[in-house]
């Protein structure tokens, strides 16, 4: 059996753009931070994370090239996948597999990860197509604020939106190899409170050490970091010796940081703008509040 892994049909669903002024309470110092550098909107959406999930499962597979029935597992990463979450619906997920076909699939959820969710869900993937007899799986994320007031992020390096994002991971076959798969995590961060620089700092120290598993001697066309403040980028930039071509910041003032789906997001609209079909490597970061991941994709 071959080692690659394939990641293919990668997409996405975001909420309606908002102004971050628009947002009601005590929250204009850090409105006023954040419009600063370089965050401008936030997406909410009118819809379920079960809906948004089930409108990316639904493109993803009509995509073509995949038999539904060689499906062994949806793999659920969000945030509040939890038993009191009022927006899950478990009998949601079930319709999503008979609406689909997906006739020999289970449904599998994670979410301590947070924003990292992307690589742990890849990594769980990873781990289940290793021991499956069926060559895909359907990875979706999803992810909804119902409190405005929690769309601030305590460090104030973004603001939060609605978003998800589906795609599927095969051992067979797909669009891009998924090469150099690797998670670090901080436990400290689950009982200690950082200060902004300090916070900084941990997050550009763990990014180094993961940046070095995936050999910065390689020419990446773009390195992809979720939607942080445009001070926040240019210190992921100086700390692993990027150039500024290689940082993707069009989604950043109108987007805002989508939880774990955003630098999906930000790929997929990246390669809908570029001039070419080029055969670059690119890297990906994702950043949860004990863990970090990153991943290339090569075409």
């Amino acid at each position: 059996m071959s080692n690659n892994l394939f990641v293919s049909n990668i997409a996405y669903r975001t909420g309606r753009p908002f102004p971050i002024s628009s947002i009601d309470g005590p929250f204009e110092e850090t409105i006023s931070i954040l419009e600063s550098t370089g965050l401008n909107c936030y997406c909410k959406s009118d819809i379920s994370v079960t809906d948004m999930a089930r409108a990316c499962v639904e493109e993803t597979l009509s995509k073509g090239s995949f038999d539904p029935g060689d499906f062994g597992v949806l793999l659920y990463a969000a945030n509040n996948l939890t038993l009191r979450s009022s927006d899950l619906v478990y009998p949601e997920f079930d319709r999503i597999l008979r609406d689909f076909n997906l006739t020999k699939a289970y449904v599998h959820g994670t979410f301590m990860s947070n924003c990292a969710n992307l690589a742990s869900a890849l990594q769980i993937g990873r781990a289940l197509l290793a021991t499956s007899e069926l060559p895909h799986i359907v990875i979706v994320l999803s992810d909804r604020i119902e409190n405005s007031a929690d769309r601030f992020m305590n460090s104030a390096e973004s603001i939060l939106s609605d978003g998800a994002v589906s795609f599927v991971l095969s051992r067979e076959k797909g669009e891009f190899k998924l090469k150099d798969l690797t998670l670090r995590n901080d436990l400290e961060y689950l009982s200690k409170t950082y200060d902004i620089i300090s916070y900084f700092k941990k997050n550009t120290d763990h990014m180094k050490e993961i940046w070095k598993v995936i050999s910065p001697e390689r020419k990446f066309e773009k390195v992809f970091f979720p939607n942080y403040s445009l001070l926040a980028q240019r210190g992921f930039k100086s700390q692993l010796g990027l150039t500024s071509d290689q940082l993707y910041l069009e989604n950043l003032s109108k987007l805002g940081h989508v939880f774990a789906c955003d630098v999906f997001i930000n790929f997929v609209d990246y390669l809908k703008s570029r001039n070419s079909d080029g055969r670059d490597s690119f890297a990906f970061f994702t950043i949860g509040n004990y863990r970090w991941g990153s991943f290339v994709l090569e075409p």
